[in-house]
């Protein structure tokens, strides 16, 4: 094949072939600009597998593969023998689309290109492979349900491929476990790129800025050193990002404005050009600047800003420098915009700088002092930098680590909060941590935590000291304890409420900006240092616990020396360093030495004649070759005179040492097409060669004979007829005398899953598959009105209401049930179902629970509408004074009028409001309201007369009343007001609408009281329907946004109404800051509009979903 690979991409498409002998699915890691999508490109040239799809993040992605591989000229011949599909976007391919392609008599291999967003019309498609492109997106919601969850939506595929730079652990998936992506077939790290001259090294430069320098004159600062930096070393092609695309805030960078800031600077310099590039560029003007980009010559400067776009697919082959203006809380968003620059560029292998801004100056008298220790060093470099740095610092430590097992604890480092930081957190949100720190056994009468939730009957939450999974629930249900751990392994706190008025959300710790490392158990430790280069520079660098891989060789031959053996696995040993003893777990370096890591320094180890004997029997050990498979395969069939079964395994002796080999699929491989080298050896038995021709007859037989829809339906009646029973979920079609690996089982549990409805009524003609379908429906088919019938027969026997954990057996139509029946009596009294409220309120005991539940309600409303939310306040140490700080205020566009909320609250303008609102933070407007809720209303009255003929929340009501559903909808309206909504919409029983802002309604049940930027009354994903209009008040408006976010379900709708002056800069583009910002958070936009008034204002109308 003409397809150029380097040695180690043809040795990772090697590891995958093998890893696909025994396996379903592998992970293939490699490092940006390493050439993954050229490794599973040649997989799929050289495979030729009748259905492969490949899926992207991105249409960008897309784009480019099939720019640079589908329809690249030098490919050509290898891509006209494959059947091309690109499902371009969500709509524009349906499932017939799909499905005609799949049906289609070509007789070419197909392969369908897709984004992550249309996953769901391929994931059932019985593919022989998927390959799943920059793959840590598979654990997003929407992906992860169809391809790792059990369910019969379950993905249909024979292999899967998982390719990424960075795996992740989330939302229950490890992709690094072995399990939910199988085994890692092949790992080429940056560090191995780099060694190799694959990628470019980088050096983290410090740039001096002064704690004084804010916002545009921060950005001023930095400017002159860049291109002082620019003109010594020659890096001028400088990808800078920041928070937002656009904002009106001085807390974090956006784009335009350091665009503009940056160009006015360097209005008079002719070599230097600045662009911008936001998620809403068009991508001809993408391209278009980022081909101008990397046209700028050595000799000239050219920045180029984003806030997110410039990461994964996005190559700038020509960048050399990376600038933090903000932050990035994730691993993956660090690793993707380093890895923009790491790219080896045309001119060979060079040294690209990172740039991060610190108070240089104080920090350099740290550093200089012989007094501090190394942590205490590396300490005031990480407060130089503030908390939000540490994740990117943190990122650089994993990429220049070169021992794999140090490497994924630098990235999670410091890993740990302090048993205080637990404590203190709790307390913070009204929990009382009882001091004596007890066992399992002493508070539970329980060994473990498992055996104790299940005699509590429901789940235990337990809160610890790990920064990646801070609260653990353990057993099932609804909470009903809490503990906290205690200082000694296997001693806990009891955690109790101070509110026990039903369920309360705790949330975890988060780090204080300022903090000193806590020293973990097993002396690991990452230092960072500032060092000066030989340009006079300052440079940091970075040294894992001051014990680089190559201080442990020395160590370990003491040990072999001493101990006339190899280390085993968990051996630590002393190891003094500048004076400094350090604890070194040389088992796991040697072990990491076997597998095939540190290669440098493998070959004066093995200069030891214990090591080399240990060595070279664990390489015999491991090394089973495909040549082995072959010599087993064929021992298979000399001893049984047939060709193994699929899941066929034999034992197989090498060396002395026993392995087990499923010959069955690496023969299926091989009549599949796959290790062409090894299938001449095989053919020669005779056997074999009969299996493998019968096996090609069937399948150019096969392309002849399209297989239909109807042909489905046929098959399954054909089936149904035969046998007297409809098809069991892996029974396959025959046609022709054809078999064909198309499950008609799985086509009829489709079926009675709501799949194909055009061929339902045709099936359902047939009396057994009617029944079966119809006892599907009724196992399904547990209705509301059937949880009511189960909560009253619990009444009746039991002579009270249903505690909140209690669940019940119930049978209907003769198939028994399991109903939650204490949840569904706790939603009735939270509001929830009013439509079935009053059957259930016959009941007197229901009644009398129903009454008392809402008493606590009012008494706590009544105590929160005068006062504020007990989650903001502050500690009284940090209580502010009433009128304004001036840490509070920003800089506004206009000046302030001559007034204050506290004192001309009757007399304020709309405009004056609103400069007041957009200018402090949304605790501080709830901290004033709550103590002199007039304030509020005085608002109100202004706003009301404001917008007496027109009133924005009207075109939100008329959006909602032309919903069509049946199941009650529950709604947030967030900065509800005077509660508008609630009152057009209450009667309507097809919402249940709860009612948020500063001070809560007396006059409405379901309102509260509380800062909507927290929302802490709502639980996750407890919502199908926010609303926000008019309600982006404070400076932290984004949390507001991200709260709402957190609230919806998935596929909830969010109508945003705001004003579009406030976001508008170019009048081109109007709101596209709120539009970037939106969809920074998530929401995908479904409808925008504008309307105005009949005077001057304008207002920006958006339907937004929640993807993931």
């Amino acid at each position: 094949m003409s397809l150029h690979l380097r040695d180690y991409q043809r040795e990772a498409t090697q590891e995958i072939i093998d890893s696909f002998e025994e396996h379903d699915r592998c992970l293939l890691k490699m490092w940006c600009g390493t050439g993954k999508t050229r490794v599973f490109f040649f997989h799929l040239l050289e495979q030729r597998l009748p259905l492969s799809v490949v899926v992207f993040p991105s249409l960008a992605l897309v784009d480019q593969f099939r720019k640079d591989y589908l329809n690249n000229a030098q490919w050509k011949d290898h891509v006209c023998k494959f059947q091309v599909l690109v499902v371009c976007m969500y709509g524009t391919t349906d499932a017939d689309d799909i499905e005609r392609f799949i049906d289609d008599s070509d007789h070419r291999p197909k392969i369908i290109v897709v984004t992550y967003q249309s996953f769901h019309l391929v994931h059932n498609l019985e593919a022989d492979l998927m390959i799943f492109d920059e793959a840590h997106h598979v654990v997003e919601d929407r992906v992860r349900d169809l391809v790792f969850s059990e369910s019969e939506e379950k993905v249909v595929v024979k292999k899967m491929l998982f390719v990424t730079a960075t795996p992740e652990k989330k939302n229950g998936i490890d992709m690094l476990d072995g399990i939910c992506c199988g085994p890692v077939a092949y790992d080429y790290t940056y560090c191995q790129a780099v060694n190799e001259g694959v990628c470019n090294a980088f050096q983290v430069v410090p740039f001096a800025v002064a704690p004084r320098f804010e916002g545009e004159n921060r950005v001023r600062n930095i400017l002159p050193q860049l291109e002082k930096d620019a003109n010594a070393v020659g890096h001028g092609r400088i990808l800078t990002f920041h928070g937002l695309a656009e904002a009106e805030s001085n807390s974090r960078s956006d784009v335009l404005r350091f665009v503009k800031t940056a160009q006015d600077h360097f209005k008079e310099n002719s070599s230097v050009t600045v662009r911008g590039i936001k998620g809403s560029t068009a991508k001809e003007d993408r391209d278009r600047l980022l081909w101008e980009f990397e046209s700028c010559p050595d000799n000239k400067m050219s920045l180029l800003a984003s806030c997110n776009t410039m990461g994964e697919g996005v190559d700038t082959k020509t960048a050399n420098k990376v600038v933090f203006f903000d932050p990035k809380t994730s691993h993956k968003s660090v690793a993707q915009a380093i890895g923009r620059v790491t790219r080896l560029q045309p001119g060979g292998v060079s040294e690209v700088h990172v740039i991060m801004d610190m108070d240089l100056e104080a920090l350099q008298e740290t550093q200089d002092s012989t007094t501090l220790t190394v942590e205490e060093k590396d300490a005031t470099i990480r407060e130089a930098l503030g908390k939000s740095m540490c994740v990117t610092l943190n990122v650089f430590s994993w990429l220049k680590e070169e021992d794999p097992e140090y490497a994924s604890m630098c990235l999670h480092y410091p890993n740990r909060f302090s048993s205080n930081e637990v404590h203190r957190n709790l307390e913070r949100q009204g929990c009382v941590v009882e001091e004596e720190a007890l066992t399992i056994e002493k508070m539970f009468g329980t060994e473990t935590l498992e055996e104790a939730a299940e005699k509590q009957g429901g789940a235990i939450e337990v809160h610890n000291t790990s920064m990646e999974t801070p609260i653990v629930r353990i057993g099932e249900g609804d909470v009903v304890a809490r503990i906290a751990e205690g200082e000694e392994e296997g001693t806990y706190h009891e955690v109790m409420m101070e509110d026990d008025g039903g369920e309360q959300q705790v949330e975890p710790p988060r780090r204080k900006p300022f903090f000193r490392v806590p020293k973990g158990s097993d002396g690991f430790s990452v230092m960072w240092k500032v060092v000066a280069d030989g340009m006079g520079r300052s440079l940091l660098e970075f040294d894992a616990g001051g014990i680089t891989p190559s201080d442990k060789v020395d160590p370990t031959l003491i040990y072999v020396k001493k101990n006339d053996k190899s280390p085993p696995t968990n051996e630590k040993v002393k190891f003094t360093k500048n004076g400094v003893v350090h604890e070194i777990c040389i088992g796991q370096f040697w072990a990491n030495i076997k597998k095939g890591h540190n290669k440098d320094l493998r070959d004066r180890l093995l200069e030891n004649d214990i090591l080399k004997a240990d060595y070279d029997k664990c390489q015999e050990k491991k090394e089973i070759t495909p040549s082995d498979r072959v010599d087993a395969t064929l021992i298979y069939v000399k001893k049984n005179d047939k060709s193994p079964p699929k899941e066929e395994k034999v034992k197989f002796t090498k060396n002395g040492v026993e392995h087990e080999i499923c010959i069955g699929q690496f023969w299926a491989n091989i009549k599949n097409g796959q290790s062409k080298n090894l299938r001449d050896r095989l053919l020669k038995n005779d056997i074999l060669k009969a299996d493998y021709d019968k096996c090609q007859e069937k399948k150019e037989h096969k392309p002849e004979i399209p297989i239909t829809p109807s042909d489905r339906v046929d098959a399954t009646l054909i089936y149904v007829k035969e046998n007297k029973k409809s098809p069991p979920q892996d029974e396959k079609f025959t046609k022709n005398g054809v078999e064909h690996e198309i499950c008609i089982g799985k086509f009829w549990s489709n079926i009675k899953n709501g799949h194909n409805k055009d061929l339902r009524d045709r099936l359902l003609e047939n009396d057994i598959l009617k029944a079966d379908y119809d006892k599907c429906q009724e196992k399904k088919e547990i209705t509301p009105s059937d949880k009511v019938d189960a909560t009253l027969i619990y009444v009746k026997k039991n002579k009270k209401s249903p505690p909140q954990d209690e669940k019940v057996k119930f049978t209907k139509k003769g198939v028994e049930h399991e109903i939650y029946i204490g949840k569904f009596w706790s939603k009735i009294k939270q509001g929830q179902n009013k439509d079935l409220r009053d059957r259930l309120l016959e009941n007197d005991i229901l009644k009398a629970d129903y009454d008392k539940c809402q008493e606590k309600k009012e008494q706590k409303k009544s105590s929160t509408s005068n006062s504020a939310p007990p989650r903001i306040s502050l500690p009284q140490d940090q209580q502010q004074p009433p009128l304004l700080s001036s840490d509070e205020l920003v800089s506004p566009r206009a000046p302030l009028p001559p007034c204050t909320i506290e004192t001309d609250s009757a007399t304020m303008t709309m405009k004056q409001w609103h400069q007041k609102a957009f200018t402090m933070r949304s605790e501080r407007l709830a901290s004033i309201f709550s103590q002199d809720p007039q304030r509020w209303h005085a608002y109100h009255q202004t706003r009301e007369q404001t917008t007496h003929d027109y009133d924005p929340l009207d075109r939100v009501v008329q959006e909602m009343k032309a919903l069509k559903h049946r199941k009650t909808k529950t709604v947030a309206d967030l900065g509800c007001g005077t509660g508008k909504l609630a009152r057009e919409l209450g009667s309507n029983k097809k919402f249940d609408i709860k009612s948020l802002d500063f001070v809560a309604l007396p006059d409405q049940p379901e309102s509260y009281a509380c800062d909507i930027s927290r929302c802490d009354i709502l639980e996750d994903n407890s919502v199908n329907i926010a609303v926000l209009c008019l309600a982006l008040w404070g400076t932290n408006l984004e949390d507001t946004l991200r709260s709402a976010y957190r609230i919806l379900e998935t596929n909830g709708v969010l109508y945003l109404v705001e004003p579009t002056r406030r976001w508008t800069v170019d009048a081109r583009e109007p709101v596209q800051s709120l539009l970037d910002l939106v969809t920074s958070i998530g929401f995908q936009v479904v409808t925008s509009e504008f309307q105005a008034d009949d005077r001057f204002l304008k207002f920006a109308f958006f339907k937004l979903l929640k993807n993931a």
